[in-house]
């Protein structure tokens, strides 16, 4: 039985009617990230944990999955069940009415007959989401299938409820009425449904990309629009003017914001010598031109200023959407690995790392570990890259793990960061206008790319092996994942060492236009 058109399709349609045209007619395009297939991941497990709770409080439920005997089976075993008397719960129950066929998370009918419809998200809130829309779609569906639900819920992890540990997941959840929200939209949802039906049955739209691309979800598609939109427009000219106004590059007066957004200048090479005014924006602007790398005078200032011991310290987290250890939240980021380079005045480095994959609880074992490291006396720094995340990550420990606290505090206190002195005073026409620690390291040292490294490059890989690690049943695969997390980790805090051992090669002169960093 063909439903037409389903839910995902018309979400996509709100998002961008491109998106659905080539979902339909096009769908080898779609390019599922793996950061895409771990949400689409989550979202199952969360799905799974809301059944068991919601059985646990309403009784035994029935999964109706269309899956095995496709749609007429499951829309018949869906209306059986809804013609029985009394109450029921259903789970994935499909309806199709209007050319639009939908599958409901959770339906719930009391013992007075009044229907309500559960929408399970894997998010903590509705803010910058379509999940009112999404439910609604449900809802219109649903009264066009002959059953009106009288209330409908958006069912969201609760971020303030606290694990409390032996499987006990009460309260895992928190639901939002949107009833009304919804019934403001369902007059709308007969054009939404006859427009997207134009748009399959019609010729690929032409549509531009923009920030629909990226919100409320980022498209699969992308790369499709993308090739599309540079085949149609003129040759781009070798350093356009938009290269400059990134995030993070130059630093301009209102007038010079002005005449570069206004089109007065079409590449950088017609700026006149003198503009901008700022002497960092200046040395972008030759540094690209010339594609040569510029560091400021001051850099090697900045960094021979760093005193040792240097420990440079990473984390690596796990942030799980229903919590698998005790006095943990929905999402609360977990340290489970870091690495340290220790970095001597005479020259000497030392490495520690720590990385659990018992399974327990990491945490605490990891504050001991790094105020057993790092705590022990005051001398030196802690360098991080980025250290918005360390910071937090550490604070958290001495928040959870009292013992531990003053050490760690000693440890926070000692934080230097990286990113913002190489930010301010290096570049390379490479950075594309991102100062990311694998970017940096492309042009400083290549010869460290994270390419480099097998199975695991990057944070997302080191979050999937370390879940894959914990669950397999065998000791050679964890061993080798082992491995793996290991390097990886051990790269980032490596690079830390490279970063400031290039900085602090050049002389340290002080420029008067900027000679400040971080102060140790």
């Amino acid at each position: 039985m063909n439903t037409g058109l389903s839910k995902s399709k018309l979400m996509s349609f709100q998002q961008c009617g491109r998106k659905l045209w080539l979902s339909v007619h096009r769908p080898e395009l779609d390019v599922v990230s793996t950061g895409a297939q771990g949400v689409f991941d989550v979202g199952n497990q969360v799905g799974e944990f809301a059944r068991r709770q919601t059985e646990a409080q309403l009784g035994s439920g029935t999964l109706i999955d269309v899956r095995p005997h496709g749609w007429a089976d499951g829309l018949r075993r869906c209306e059986e069940a809804l013609a029985r008397p009394g109450p029921q719960l259903l789970f994935e129950a499909p309806f199709a009415g209007g050319g639009v066929g939908v599958l409901v998370d959770i339906l719930v009918r009391d013992q007075m007959g009044m229907l309500t419809l559960i929408e399970v998200k894997s998010s903590t809130s509705l803010v910058g989401k379509p999940y009112v829309e999404d439910a609604a779609v449900q809802a219109w569906v649903m009264s066009q299938a002959g059953h009106v639900p009288q209330r409908v819920l958006l069912r969201l992890l609760d971020n303030g409820w606290v694990y409390q540990g032996d499987g006990d997941y009460g309260g895992l959840f928190k639901d939002i009425d949107v009833t009304d929200l919804v019934d403001e939209r369902l007059t709308r949802m007969p054009e939404i449904v006859l427009r997207a039906l134009e748009t399959v049955e019609g010729s690929e739209p032409q549509t531009e990309p923009g920030n629909h691309c990226r919100k409320p979800f980022a498209c699969g598609f992308s790369a499709h629009c993308q090739a599309w939109a540079a085949a149609r427009k003129p040759p781009p000219t070798p350093f356009p003017v938009d290269l400059l106004l990134r995030r993070n590059m130059g630093s301009f007066t209102y007038a010079e914001k002005r005449d570069l957004q206004g089109g007065s200048y079409a590449d950088l090479s017609e700026l006149p010598r003198d503009f901008p005014a700022d002497e960092r924006t200046r040395a972008l602007v030759r540094s690209l031109l010339e594609n040569t790398e510029w560091h400021s005078e001051a850099l090697g200032h900045v960094l021979a200023s760093v005193p040792y011991p240097r420990y440079h310290f990473d984390f690596e987290t796990i942030a799980c959407a229903v919590p698998r250890w005790k006095a943990t939240t929905p999402y609360q980021q977990v340290p489970f690995q870091w690495s340290c380079h220790i970095e001597h005045a005479d020259g000497r480095i030392d490495h520690r790392e720590f990385l659990d994959l018992s399974g327990n609880d990491p945490r605490e074992n990891c504050a001991r570990r790094i105020v057993e490291l790092m705590a022990a006396d005051d001398h030196g720094v802690v360098v991080v890259y980025s250290q918005s995340f360390e910071q937090a990550r550490l604070k958290e420990l001495a928040r959870d793990f009292p013992e531990h606290a003053a050490g760690l505090e000693r440890v926070i206190a000692r934080l230097v960061d990286l990113l913002p002195i190489f930010r301010q005073h290096y570049f390379h026409p490479a950075l594309e206008a991102s100062w990311s620690i694998k970017k940096v390291l492309q042009t400083i040292a290549p010869e460290l790319s994270y390419a480099n490294l097998t199975e695991v490059q990057d944070g997302g890989g080191a979050q999937r092996a370390y879940l894959e690690a914990l669950e397999t049943s065998s000791a050679a695969r964890q061993s080798e994942l082992r491995q793996r997390m290991l390097a990886y980790c051990e790269r980032d805090t490596e690079a830390m060492v490279r970063l400031i051992r290039f900085g602090s090669q050049f002389p340290a002169k002080v420029s008067s236009a900027s000679s400040a960093g971080p102060s140790p």
